[in-house]
């Protein structure tokens, strides 16, 4: 039934961990998973003024790097999951301030059949029901969409399974 699973993630305990039990749903359904990492804009608002802009704060260029280079991290362990399961793999970086709207688009954009998200990324465990991303996701879409919560809040061996130390949220 689910071909092709989009596995949003921020790179959060939660959240990645939410997105390893993605990757093994995908695993029993024989699908194909696209990982998206999506980043927040530079926030500056001196930024387009050069003379402005403080020694110390990235170009959109060295911001555009960086951002990268953490989606590459943030997807470590889902490409590794996915490869040790035989699932093939795909991800995916953006930049928005506008992540549920990303999200879903780029569910469509790939052809998706399913999202399958965490209740809760690096707000963590302060949403009482499901994080805005998750609501808002869930409220715009039409692609089928599975929210995974986890049964309890991760202590610190979790950063052994998904083989980082998170610098956000939870």
């Amino acid at each position: 039934m689910f071909t092709k699973i989009l596995i949003p993630t921020d790179g959060s305990t939660v959240g990645t961990l939410s997105a390893l039990e993605g990757v093994a749903m995908a695993e029993k359904h024989g699908a194909e998973v696209v990982g998206v990492f999506v980043a927040r804009e530079l926030q500056n608002p001196a930024f387009d003024f050069s003379d402005l802009r403080p020694k110390n704060f990235p170009t959109r260029e060295e911001y555009g790097e960086s951002v990268i280079a953490a989606g590459q991290t943030i997807m470590k362990p889902l490409e590794d999951a996915a490869k040790n399961l035989g699932i093939k793999f795909s991800s995916i970086t953006k930049i928005s301030n506008a992540t549920a709207r990303t999200i879903v688009e780029t569910a469509k954009e790939t052809n998706c059949t399913l999202i399958f998200m965490g209740s809760h990324g690096c707000a963590g465990w302060g949403h009482n029901l499901l994080g805005s991303v998750a609501t808002k996701v869930l409220a715009t879409t039409q692609i089928p969409t599975l929210i995974y919560r986890l049964k309890k809040e991760p202590g610190p061996e979790a950063e052994k399974v998904i083989g980082f130390k998170p610098k956000l949220g939870a």
